[in-house]
């Protein structure tokens, strides 16, 4: 289910024409920015009754990162990625990732810096998305 779940949110992310590249793994070195970076964090259970309605909420983390060049159009521009990715995870046509899950929603994010030999500018939320099966 993880991949599948990734799978959707990159598809659902690939109408975000800025996005340059997409990652489902931490990598050492990014080739393209901004990119986005979706990691499997965990997963909980509730049981509701025998036999439907049971839930598995499964929350990944997604990271916008922007390699900084110029500071203030770099900062600028992963900025208006991110604004663009909390519309679409904040809007109804994204919401069960075309009937994978039940519902996505996003939790708070921030922003921070990565100060290096390559200095980077990353957005980061929690997306947990909820997934109703039968036992």
């Amino acid at each position: 289910m993880y991949n599948s779940i990734i799978q959707k949110l990159f598809t659902a992310l690939s109408g975000i024409t800025s996005i340059k590249a997409f990652y489902d793994y931490e990598a050492v070195n990014y080739e393209k920015y901004p990119c986005v970076v979706i990691i499997p964090l965990s997963r909980s259970s509730a049981f509701k009754t025998i036999g439907r309605d049971n839930e598995r909420i499964y929350k990944f983390q997604v990271r916008i990162i922007h390699k900084i060049d110029t500071p203030e159009t770099d900062q600028k521009q992963l900025r208006t990625v991110a604004d663009a990715v909390d519309s679409l995870f904040e809007g109804s046509a994204q919401l069960s990732l075309g009937g994978t899950v039940n519902f996505t929603i996003p939790s708070e994010g921030n922003f921070k810096f990565n100060v290096g030999e390559t200095s980077l500018y990353i957005y980061e939320f929690v997306l947990e998305a909820s997934y109703l099966f039968h036992r």
